[in-house]
């Protein structure tokens, strides 16, 4: 919708078919300012820090349980 309303601008200013260069340098700002919204809202939150507590904290939990042999409950035996 913004490209078809914005191409006969484009076309005018910056001459026939440079809709697609306009497009795809927009698509690129576009990477770019994502990109850096996610580092800072992960640096702000600290979620390197947070996901890496989780992993060790579900491996603690988790360990254990690979060792043990699966038993029958006492009611079904």
């Amino acid at each position: 919708m913004i490209v078809d309303q914005h191409q006969p601008v484009v076309e005018k200013y910056y001459g026939s078919g440079k809709m697609l260069s306009v497009a795809s340098r927009l698509l690129e700002e576009c990477d770019r300012v994502v990109g850096s919204l996610i580092e800072s809202w992960e640096e702000e939150r600290s979620m390197e820090r947070k996901v890496s507590a989780i992993c060790i904290l579900a491996i603690k939990c988790l360990w254990p349980l690979r060792f043990k042999t699966h038993q029958t409950p006492g009611f079904l035996r």
